[in-house]
């Protein structure tokens, strides 16, 4: 039988490659800085259950607007709203560091 095309075989290697990332990220690098800047493992699960909870809650909805709207949109609007995160991202861990005397081995975590 035929064989996938080139678009489907790079489309499942980024998604593979982007999910050992965000899973490397978001698991184990933003939970180390979170327990390293709180110093409280109650917050880490706090985040990491809002994490998984707004994955839930979101996750029918946005599959919903794919469906109705096309996905092409959506796809641009996560786009946008990952380079948003990514945004917010960097400024919370560099005002943490700015107020939370951190290691150079803390820092050095996220970097």
């Amino acid at each position: 039988g035929p064989g996938l095309n080139h678009n489907v075989k790079a489309c499942l290697l980024l998604c593979v490659l982007s999910g050992i990332a965000d899973s490397t990220w978001s698991g184990t690098v933003i939970a180390a800085f979170i327990l390293i800047a709180s110093k409280k493992n109650t917050t880490v699960g706090l985040v990491e259950a809002g994490q998984g909870l707004a994955t839930l809650l979101f996750a029918l909805p946005i599959g919903y607007l794919a469906d109705k709207h096309g996905r092409s949109g959506v796809i641009k609007m996560g786009g946008v709203l990952c380079l948003c995160a990514a945004a917010a991202t960097t400024w919370v861990i560099l005002g943490v560091e700015r107020e939370v005397e951190m290691s150079g081995h803390a820092m050095g975590i996220l970097f």
